[in-house]
């Protein structure tokens, strides 16, 4: 079992549903982010980090040629009403 020594998850893990959904509503996000349109958005692979919600880093799949971002999105804990933000895309080539 990957083990978080405070930072992100050690291994990346396959994408969940909820991963996935959390990801695709920030697709315009990083579009306008990386001034571009994507040709595809699809999750591929995701750690985390607990913080006071949770960090996720998240390699996304942009073109059908296996061009690929990442994107850190933060979730506020359901206590601070669970929103999401966007807080960097990066292109990984």
């Amino acid at each position: 079992m990957p083990t978080m020594a405070g930072g992100y998850t050690a291994n990346a893990k396959p994408v969940t549903p909820e991963i996935a959904d959390l990801v695709a509503k920030h697709r315009q996000d990083a579009e306008t982010k990386l001034g571009e349109t994507f040709d595809v958005f699809e999750a591929v692979e995701y750690t985390q980090q607990v913080v006071a919600g949770m960090n996720y880093k998240v390699k996304v799949k942009i073109r059908k040629d296996d061009s690929f971002i990442e994107v850190d999105i933060f979730q506020s804990l359901p206590c601070n009403g669970g929103d999401t933000k966007l807080k960097k895309a990066t292109k990984l080539n």
